[in-house]
């Protein structure tokens, strides 16, 4: 068995993504720099969001923080389908262009860039088909989410020999100088996608406002 102590802010926020599939057991007490208090992590054998006795073992508290509206900054104008991307790379592309047509980024190039920079330390790839790529970039005028069904899965996995197969994505994107909005973001659609009727939901919205309509009350 390790102990693993977590270092960023990306790594407690994110931790269902960046212990996924790794073996190990872990024990962390709260860090003074978070914005959490992470109570105990306490991980047997491969860890996913598809393992929900994992799962079940995670205690985030914050600090006073009311949930956010998560339908405030995603709309039907960020939500596409049948999205035609063969790859991880054409998906984010694809998505970060319609960021990018609706104001919500000034340059769609360097957005990409920021998200597959954040990719190469871990993959957001999370179990269930779903991936939740995400940057903090100079290029972000305001936080918002772009959602996009695939019209045929993709393999997610960057490592050679391994398949991560997704065919949801939401590409989240925040500011440089926000303080952990996306942390907050990143959260909260971890904790719904662990409940399976949401998830239903999600694969059978057939158009951008009924996906809209699932988010609702996030």
């Amino acid at each position: 068995m390790k102990t693993v102590r977590a270092c960023t802010a990306a790594s407690i926020a994110c931790l269902l993504m960046l212990f996924e599939r790794a073996g190990f057991y872990m024990q962390a007490k709260r860090l003074p720099f978070m914005p959490y208090n992470i109570e105990s992590f306490r991980f047997y054998g491969p860890l996913n969001l598809e393992n929900e006795q994992c799962y079940n073992a995670v205690r985030v508290k914050t600090k006073g923080d009311t949930p956010m509206d998560i339908t405030a900054i995603i709309n039907t104008g960020t939500i596409l389908f049948d999205l035609p991307a063969q790859s991880k790379v054409e998906a984010i592309t694809q998505l970060a262009g319609c960021l990018q047509k609706n104001g919500i980024i000034t340059n769609r190039n360097s957005f990409v860039a920021d998200v597959l920079d954040r990719e190469k330390k871990f993959s957001t790839a999370i179990g269930f088909g779903l991936a939740i790529p995400h940057a903090k970039s100079s290029c972000v005028l305001r936080p918002a989410i772009a959602v996009g069904k695939l019209a045929r899965a993709i393999n997610y996995s960057d490592a050679k020999g391994e398949e991560e197969w997704v065919n949801i994505l939401f590409l989240i994107a925040v500011s440089e100088e926000s303080n952990n909005e996306h942390i907050a973001i990143l959260s909260q659609l971890s904790r719904k996608f662990m409940d399976e009727s949401f998830r239903q939901r999600l694969t059978q919205a057939q158009n951008p406002d009924e996906m809209l309509q699932c988010l609702q009350g996030l």
